[in-house]
């Protein structure tokens, strides 16, 4: 493991180096000396024995209570950092190992992904997995959900089952139960197994992985994915200077076309069925693309559509769809808003997303001090306007507003520009907002 901002707290469990950039000598007092060169031991006593599995020094906490390492070195990032860890319950119930990276000072909690094991025969052979970000929830899905009229679930840990069935259930067939305690007993108990830990730190975001599986990401990456064949060609078609990698499925039925328009493009292609399996929530994924997030400025003169404050991403993609259809390329996202190169946002708008020009301002003052040319018409329930193919506006250049899908436009948005108010049947509240901004982008294109 290479030095790092990192602190790792153990209890009752061992760890291995999985990267060390040290060459490990055979004696152990000179591991220890070298061990002790990068590393600060804050609290606790440990030995160290060698790990035949691993070929690797084992350093393994001595006596109930904690053990502590500091890093004494600092890196920048990015860094990968790996380890394995054992959590064993021989002279307690209950082991568990902790890893700190991130650390403003000392008693930062910093980023932390924490481990734990009870060895309790009514959920046997489970670890549970959490990474906290100061002592808080990475993420706070409930904070989250304030600004959103929906409640997001990102992920914050999870419960890793360490065997598929790590007790027999009465009822079961002889030679099913036979079977079943045959390829269990080939699994090692969490007494012998060596979890892997993963940790990427990069400058806008943070990975968390045990044995290979994610536990919780936090991001601001500049890059994302299309999830699925038909909106990953229209990248490759749009953007192909964005595209730094295609994934691909082996039982993928087009391969033949794909890996064509790679190689005209220069795109590398990977065949990762692990991968795809892993970023995709759905399993007839079979292509994903990785890109490069990309910013564009508006064109000035063409006309636009203005979201303010859009919060759901699988509209936000529908519309990003609905517009290219009726010929509008220019969007303005008034932020805060849903995330344009969310993968399911991309997904929603079928890679209609790589034809558009796409502009993020902080108010909507900001966005008409930079398009004043453009007449502003707003779409609101108490609209004074009431739209009709016969009645449209005519404008040479316009800007046609949409509020949020929860709360519209806020009434401040009457003095601006012409408030326009789309005809319904009395049976409904309001339509809903795709379908609104369907509505405009048809009127609005034929008749200007």
């Amino acid at each position: 493991m290479k030095p790092a901002i990192f602190l790792g707290i153990l209890f009752l469990a061992s760890f291995v180096c999985a990267e060390n950039p040290l060459k490990i000598p055979e004696d152990f007092s000179n591991f220890i000396a070298e061990l002790e060169k990068h590393w600060d031991k804050r609290q606790g006593d440990f030995v160290v024995e060698k790990e035949t599995l691993k070929n690797m020094p084992v350093i393994t906490a001595s006596k109930p209570g904690y053990l502590s390492f500091v890093s004494k070195e600092k890196i920048r990032v990015p860094v990968e950092m790996r380890c394995f860890v054992r959590l064993r319950t021989f002279a307690s119930k209950s082991a568990h190992a902790s890893f700190h990276i991130g650390k403003k000072d000392i008693s930062d909690p910093g980023l932390t992904l924490t481990l734990s094991l009870t060895d309790n025969p009514q959920y046997p052979e489970r670890v549970n997995c959490s990474v906290r970000n100061s002592g808080k929830l990475l993420h706070d899905n409930n904070e989250l959900a304030k600004n959103m009229d929906w409640v997001p679930v990102f992920s914050n840990g999870f419960t890793y089952i360490l065997k598929a069935y790590p007790k027999i259930l009465p009822g079961w067939p002889v030679d099913y139960r036979r079977q079943i305690e045959n390829d269990m007993s080939q699994l090692p108990d969490h007494n012998s197994k060596w979890i892997e830990i993963r940790i990427l730190l990069r400058e806008n975001s943070v990975w968390f992985w045990v044995d290979d599986r994610l536990v919780a990401y936090k991001k601001d990456a500049d890059y994302s994915y299309t999830l699925g064949a038909f909106p990953t060609y229209e990248l490759i078609k749009s953007r192909p200077e964005q595209v730094l990698k295609i994934l691909v499925d082996t039982s993928f039925t087009d391969q033949d076309n794909l890996k064509k328009l790679c190689n005209e493009n220069k795109i590398p292609l990977e065949y990762n069925n692990k991968l795809i399996a892993k970023i995709s929530d759905k399993e007839n994924c079979y292509v994903a693309g990785v890109f490069q997030k990309y910013s564009c400025e508006l064109q000035s003169d063409r006309p636009h559509i203005v979201l303010v404050n859009p919060s759901n991403m699988g509209n936000l993609g529908t519309i990003l769809r609905t517009a290219v259809g009726f010929g509008i390329y220019d969007i303005a996202i008034i932020l805060p808003g849903a995330d344009i190169y969310n993968p399911k946002t991309v997904r929603s708008s079928m890679g209609a997303l790589f034809k558009l020009n796409i502009g993020q301002f902080q108010s909507f003052s900001e966005y008409q001090q930079q398009f004043a040319e453009h007449e502003v018409f707003t779409f609101m329930l108490n609209g004074e306007n009431t739209l009709t193919l016969q009645d449209c506006p005519k404008a040479k250049l316009y800007s046609l507003v949409f509020g949020n899908e929860a709360t519209g436009l806020d009434d401040s948005f009457l003095e601006v520009g012409t408030s326009i108010f789309i005809p319904q049947s009395p049976d409904v509240d309001s339509l809903n907002l795709t379908i609104a901004v369907g509505i405009g982008a048809y009127v609005f294109t034929n008749r200007n």
